[in-house]
């Protein structure tokens, strides 16, 4: 109707500005990085081997000033061990960016993987629910890693040094743990690499101080 009156005139065109895509993903990607980080840290496997560690030290009497100075190393080792994973794997992401099929290889590859993921979760909280019995999970650490953190553990406390203990117990404990712990790290490492890697390391302390 408008253009049937005298004097109509053609519309200017919208301007696209350049980068508005990237400036708008960009919003998303911290407050992702921050629950996707804050979630990570109460993945089951982590709980799991926390409440493991902390029957050891109970056990072990490690009180006070000894029991403070195990839980600082501990996630200070955990805290540099997962940065420096979460590092080497966003630097192969990077990588891959160069490459346009590359990337989009990336990205359905991800997608695939996590819908598979969405459905185990689903599948293992039916069954536990009708049975009650956590061996009917299929998503969580093997039987041999599980005894393997509880090796490393009992060995960590009965060190010589506390400090040490702890640093050890934290290094290898969250490299074993990184097979399960890796299913929201990954994900959101591919969400980071979209950033470039100035921003990304940026988004990678950020995750790794909200999973501590």
């Amino acid at each position: 109707a408008e253009r049937q009156e005298t004097g109509w005139k053609v519309p200017e065109a919208i301007e696209i500005k350049d980068g508005i895509v990237e400036d708008r993903i960009e919003k998303f990607t911290a407050p992702i990085v921050v629950t996707a980080g804050f979630l990570d840290g109460l993945n089951p496997c982590a709980i799991a081997s926390l409440v493991f560690f902390m029957s050891l030290l109970a056990v072990a009497k490690v009180k006070g000033r000894g029991l403070m100075l195990m839980g600082v190393s501990f996630c200070l080792a955990s805290f540099v061990t997962y940065t420096a994973l979460g590092f080497g794997l966003l630097r192969a992401l990077h990588l891959f960016s160069g490459f346009p099929m590359m990337r989009r290889i990336v990205d359905i590859g991800m997608i695939a993987v996590l819908g598979v993921f969405a459905l185990m979760s689903f599948r293992d909280a039916y069954r536990y629910r009708m049975t009650g019995n956590p061996d009917e999970v299929t998503l969580q650490l093997p039987r041999g890693i599980k005894t393997k953190i509880h090796a490393i553990m009992k060995e960590g406390i009965s060190a010589k040094s506390l400090l040490l203990g702890g640093i050890i117990i934290g290094t290898l404990v969250t490299a074993l743990e990184s097979v399960c712990t890796g299913q929201m790290y990954v994900p959101t490492l591919v969400v980071m690499a979209k950033s470039g890697m100035s921003k990304a390391w940026g988004y990678l302390l950020l995750y790794n101080l909200m999973f501590i």
